[in-house]
């Protein structure tokens, strides 16, 4: 089974929460396409947490890591669900530089599923040269990030 997320911004939880029944990028709303392995449960956290220099479970205890906005069905169907502010505004102000040692500690760190990145660092930093792209986009025009994801 093949996981899918899509990092989106919007400007409230509730104009979110309405990408659940299709891509965001088909509402209008900003947004980078499909991937299949960066889940933002995971992989975010241990980004942000990189990026901010600071504990993994720290980022975990922010109400906004991660947080469920609407679900179609319990369990794996699609979901829509919160990415940290701190996250976002890391990234907008990310340079190339951080987040080129970002993709470089985000793969050869030891924690849950970083082998899964090794050998595909250039497709990663792309991906993070993106997402780094939406949450300046965001941060200018004072919107959140969010992912829909499905299971």
């Amino acid at each position: 089974m093949i996981s899918l997320y899509e990092y989106f911004a919007a400007t409230d939880d509730a104009t979110a929460a309405a990408a659940i029944q299709c891509a965001a990028a088909s509402l209008g709303l900003p947004a980078i396409g499909m991937v299949t392995s960066i889940n933002p449960a995971l992989h975010m956290a241990k980004l942000e947490s990189l990026l901010r220099r600071v504990d993994y479970d720290r980022v975990l205890d922010d109400p906004r890591w991660c947080a469920p906005l609407i679900s179609i069905t319990p369990g794996n169907g699609p979901r829509v669900v919160t990415i940290t502010e701190s996250l976002r505004d890391c990234l907008a102000v990310a340079d190339s530089s951080s987040l080129a040692e970002a993709v470089t500690l985000w793969t050869h760190t030891r924690w849950q599923d970083a082998g899964k990145f090794a050998g595909r660092e250039a497709r990663l930093a792309d991906f993070l040269d993106e997402l780094a792209g939406l949450a300046r986009e965001a941060a200018s025009s004072t919107q959140q990030l969010y992912c829909w994801m499905s299971m």
